[in-house]
């Protein structure tokens, strides 16, 4: 999984058009091949724990999303210094 990938699956998530195992196959599948992406998906799937959400069928509560969100900035950020993006 590349920095392009982890951004479409976060931001999917985030905005609700992923598919429904996108999310799950990505905070249960290890990135082997770059810390700095597997380091996310690790934090993505302890949101849940970390920022409880106070409505039913949400994932975690508002401060996790605004996580998520940085992790989009980080992603881009790093992207950008690689000349991905």
């Amino acid at each position: 999984m590349k920095e392009r990938d982890v951004l479409n699956v976060i931001r999917s998530f985030i905005d609700g058009t992923a598919k429904e195992w996108d999310w799950d196959d990505f905070i249960s599948i290890p990135i082997k091949d770059d810390p700095f992406l597997e380091n996310i998906r690790v934090k993505c799937s302890a949101l849940r724990q970390e920022f409880p959400s106070v409505q039913r069928g949400q994932y975690c509560n508002d401060e996790g999303f605004k996580v998520l969100e940085e992790f989009i900035r980080m992603i881009e950020q790093k992207m950008k210094q690689n000349n991905q993006y």
